[in-house]
């Protein structure tokens, strides 16, 4: 077990100097408990504990920020490191720095690898994570308390292992009633009111006679008859066709219907264009708490002329100030988190759509393809145009400079043939 001798941060987030927490005191383990004003660095020391693990800070990656902004402002990226010591036999300590050549990788020192070894879970939680908690339903607060104590891959087994099993009953279910049609089809087929090896047999013997076909004596012999049977509709063309036919109406089958997608695409650039207007303040996003609890403490602050977060006098109505700071915010959030689950919408069904144009785009047949030219032209564009406007659409916000995909030819062919199906 490891056990935390003390933890070192400097210019990181919002800790310039030095900021060092002693675990051990008088040579005893010991706790240590930090507190101070909003905004001062108390959060930093938990993004430093979760950048050390994951290299990233993951609330910060939804929120637009970079890890170049992770180093504290003043420091220019230098000397920006969170550095570990333990009381251990053989881990002294895990240090990151921030390296400015690649921000996406810290430069790990000390007994890094052994101690991600047994760092299987994550060892911090936020004020948030609690809130969070409190509002989830039973099931998924199993789930969230299973990813905090590192127990996520046996949650998983345990999923997997009910999956299986729910598969597997219903695929018995299905061979069970699969089982009852086709004895059902037999007996009509057949004629003979008890269905069983002989009755099958004897069947299968007629259509042998029929088309001259060696007879069979047992079931498992009945494949040599369909060869047979499948050799003699290989010669005759009719056959062949209309086999090419039905197998091109069961891929027109799996193709529609096909969703329409650019009112979707409208709607989602509409939200886009608001977004960008505002651009600037996205980055400000992960300030929203820090606005909401300084709203909080100037009601109960008697000086409400210095803000509580900055320590700085503030010449008008600081509490309104604070307040449509927090609004614009707000709004701002909600409408980052529409356009994101519009975005995840149209993502799922421009790949639908690909899994779509991919099923019909096998066709082969030459006479299906000279009878629907200008269908097979269209699923060709779109198999052109999909893959790459996926990709674009699943691009972080900031790295999007435009959005116009309805006026695109491709979004409106597929409403198009969505429409002739």
């Amino acid at each position: 077990m490891l056990k935390i001798n003390k933890i070192t941060i400097e210019n990181f987030r919002g800790i310039k100097s030095p900021a060092i927490i002693d675990f051990y005191k008088g040579g005893r383990p010991t706790s240590a408990l930090v507190y101070g004003r909003n905004g001062t660095g108390k959060s930093s020391i938990v993004d430093g504990w979760e950048w050390l693990i994951n290299s990233k800070i993951e609330y910060l990656s939804k929120e637009g920020v970079s890890e170049r902004d992770y180093p504290h402002k003043l420091s220019n990226g230098d000397n920006s490191y969170v550095e570990i010591d333990f009381v251990h036999p053989d881990i002294n300590s895990a240090k990151a720095v921030f390296n400015k050549n690649r921000i996406t990788s810290p430069t790990h020192s000390g007994e890094f690898e052994a101690f991600k070894k047994e760092t299987i879970y994550p060892n911090y939680l936020r004020y948030s994570d609690l809130q969070e908690f409190v509002y989830k339903r039973k099931g998924d607060k199993y789930r969230y308390i299973a990813k905090f104590f590192g127990l996520e891959q046996f949650l998983k087994n345990q999923a997997d292992i009910q999956s299986s099993l729910t598969r597997i009953l219903n695929q018995q279910t299905q061979f069970q009633n699969q089982l009852k049609n086709d004895e059902q089809v037999i007996t009509k087929i057949s004629g003979e009111s008890i269905v069983n090896e002989s009755t099958i047999v004897s069947f299968i013997n007629t259509i042998a006679i029929k088309y001259k076909i060696d007879e069979v004596t047992e079931f498992k012999d009945s494949l040599k008859v369909k060869q047979a049977l499948s050799e003699i509709v290989k010669g005759n063309p009719i056959a062949v066709e209309l086999a090419a036919w039905k197998a091109f109406q069961t891929r027109l089958n799996q193709f529609y219907g096909l969703p329409k997608v650019v009112q979707d695409c409208v709607d989602i650039e509409t939200v886009f264009n608001e977004l960008k207007k505002d651009e600037g303040n996205i980055t400000k996003l992960i300030l929203i708490e820090l606005y909401a609890s300084a709203t909080e403490t100037l009601s109960e602050l008697e000086d409400k002329t210095k803000c509580p977060v900055c320590d700085k006098s503030f010449g008008g109505d600081l509490v309104k100030h604070i307040s449509e700071k927090h609004k614009v915010l707000e709004s701002l959030n909600k409408k980052k988190a529409e356009y994101l689950r519009m975005r995840e919408a149209l993502i799922k069904k421009l790949e639908l759509i690909a899994r779509k144009v991919g099923i019909i785009k096998s066709e082969t047949n030459e006479k299906v393809l000279l009878a629907f030219n200008s269908f097979f032209n269209d699923i060709e564009s779109l198999t052109t145009e999909l893959p790459s406007s996926i990709l674009e659409i699943k691009k972080l916000f900031k790295d999007i400079e435009s959005l116009n995909l309805s006026t695109g030819n491709y979004i409106l062919k597929i409403d198009l043939i969505s429409e002739k199906e």
